[in-house]
Formats: C-alpha cells, structure tokens, sequence
C-alpha cells in the first residue's frame, strides 16, 4: 500500500512538473509574440511618425534635418507662395536649394550691409502677409500663429528675414541698372512640320505675298497672335539659335527655315527698336532672370554638403503632405 501511495504521489509530481514545464513553453511564445509585436509597432511609429535622425545636408556649417526640411517647406507652402512650389516629391530638393539661396544671400552682408530694423520689419510684415500699417500687437499675433504651424523657431523665421531684405536690396539694384528701356525686337512666325514647305512659304513671301496671311492659312502655331505676330520681345530674351538666325537681319526680312524640335520655323523681323520703353512686366521678367544669375554665382561660395537619400526625399515629402493637409483642415475649423 505504502509503495502504491508512493507512485501516486511520485506520478502527480510528475504531472504538475509537466504542466509547469507547459505553462512556461506558452508563456514563453506568448512573450516573444508580444516582443516581436512591439518591435513592428515601434518600427511603425520611428518609419512613419519620427523623423530621420541623420543630417540632410549641412550649409555653411549648420545641420540641416529632415525634420527641418519638412518646416521650412511649410512656410513656403504658407507663406512663399511667390517662390512657386513645386510637386510634392520635388519639394525636398526645392526646399534645400532654397536654403541654400538665403546662405548665400545673408553672406552678401558685407556687401550689401546690415539690414536696418525698418528694413526687417518691413519684410517681416511682408512675409507674414501682414499691412504696411500692421502693428506689434499683430505682428506678434501672425507670426506666434506662423511659427506655430510651420514648426520653424524664431531665430530661423528672422534668418528667412534677413534673406529676404538682401534679395529685395539685389532686385533694386538690377532694375535701376535696368534702365527704362532696352533693345526689342518685333516679330512673326510661322511653324509648319515639312521643311519643303516652309521654304515653299518664304518663297512666296519673298515674292510679295503678306506674311500675315500665310501664317493664318499654314502656320502650326497656337501660341502666336494673328498673322503669327509674336508682339515686342527683348532682344536679351530671344533664345540664342533664334537669335543667331535674325542677328543679320533687317526690318522686312526673313529667316531661313529653321528646324526647331519636330519643325521648321520661319521668322519676320518686323520692326526693331533699340531703346524701346520697358512695360511692367518686362521688368519683372528681366529682374527676375538676372536674380537667379546673381544667385548661381553666390550660390558657388555657399560651404554645402548634401546628404539627402531617396528614402528621407520621400519621408520629407509625404510627412509635408499630411502636416499640410493638417493645417488645411485646421484653419477650416476655426
């Protein structure tokens, strides 16, 4: 009886050692299903929600992060409608070269000096899409709202400031070298797709027939006026192989047939005017040019190292395209 007690005993152990040995296994697998489950939620949240810890680029010096980018971009978006933004997955690099713009533009100080406070506040206000008149109450109120929805500081917002005050200071000293006029040149076109033909249309232009009329009756050109007139251009704004081709000729001539792209294109000098007044938006074009032709060369003295991957270019993108949608709705709501 006493060994029958003893087996019993013995094989219960055994059993509950087992069911012990059980529990652990499941609790065991439990525990790394659990662990396994919070890497992947903790993957998710760094991927999609926290931004790249690495540096983008760095401009004279300072680093620039993706999480950085994303700000500077909504201030654009915001504010900078002006600087004409570009497709979402473009707007990182558009972003980083508009950075490197404002370097460039805040190291013409020495050349430009120092902006005065009007100066500053003036563009402030500007940026801010403030009046002329706004005052500091307001000033504070928008640019709290702005810094607020851009994410930027400050001290980056007053840097953007100082950009600007100097690309204004440039911009005025192009249009008074400007002048009030400048070399234009009127002219026609015709644009037909066999070159046989365009030379068949100079001939019988030649031969006294009015330009005019042939351009209505075979020019392919949508974009012209009637009779192919092209209105007043700037001589400086002609493309070069264009330009080429009518430098030798005079008021009443015509080009040979020039192949441009899948045509054949022929142009009528018909007028030129060496000190023809500028219109507006002439001015605007022409300053707007050698802006960015002053920018190329300083952009060369901008200490810039670029470190901007696929992954973070589309990161920036799309974290900008939620923040942005966000602050869409956020404004509807108010």
């Amino acid at each position: 009886m006493a060994g029958s007690q003893a087996e019993r005993i013995s094989a219960r152990e055994r059993q509950e050692r087992e069911d012990r040995r059980q529990r652990r296994s499941v609790f065991a697998g439990v525990g790394v299903l659990v662990f396994a489950a919070a890497v992947v939620v903790v993957g998710l949240f760094v991927t999609q929600y926290l931004p790249p810890r690495a540096r983008v680029a760095t401009i004279e010096g300072d680093s620039v992060s993706a999480s950085g980018l994303v700000d500077r971009a909504l201030l654009i978006a915001i504010a900078e409608q002006e600087l004409q933004p570009p497709a979402f997955l473009d707007l990182p690099v558009f972003t980083l070269e508009r950075l490197i713009d404002e370097a460039a533009l805040r190291s013409a100080s020495a050349e430009l000096g120092s902006p005065t406070e009007e100066q500053r506040a003036a563009e402030g206000r500007a940026l801010l899409q403030l009046p002329d008149d706004a005052d500091a109450v307001a000033f504070a109120e928008s640019l709290t709202d702005t810094l607020r929805r851009s994410g930027l500081s400050r001290d980056e917002f007053d840097a953007i400031v100082e950009a600007r005050v100097h690309e204004a200071a440039v911009r005025a000293d192009i249009e008074v070298e400007l002048g009030e006029s400048a070399v234009q040149l009127r002219l026609r076109r015709i644009r037909v797709a066999d070159e046989a033909r365009a030379q068949e249309l100079r001939d019988q232009a030649l031969a006294g027939a009015d330009f005019g009329g042939l351009a209505d009756e075979a020019s392919l050109d949508a974009t012209a006026e009637p009779g192919g007139d092209l209105g007043w251009l700037l001589a400086e704004q002609i493309d070069l192989t264009i330009a080429s081709a009518i430098a030798g000729l005079e008021v009443g001539d015509i080009t040979e047939p020039l192949p441009v792209g899948f045509l054949f294109v022929l142009y009528l000098l018909e007028d030129r005017d060496d000190a023809r007044p500028l219109e507006e938006q002439q001015i605007a074009e022409l300053v707007d040019a050698r802006m960015e032709e002053w920018l190329a060369a300083a952009r060369g003295s901008v200490d810039f190292e670029r470190d901007l991957s696929a992954n973070e270019s589309e990161w920036v993108a799309e974290r900008f395209r939620g923040r942005f949608i966000d602050d869409i709705d956020d404004r509807q709501h108010r």
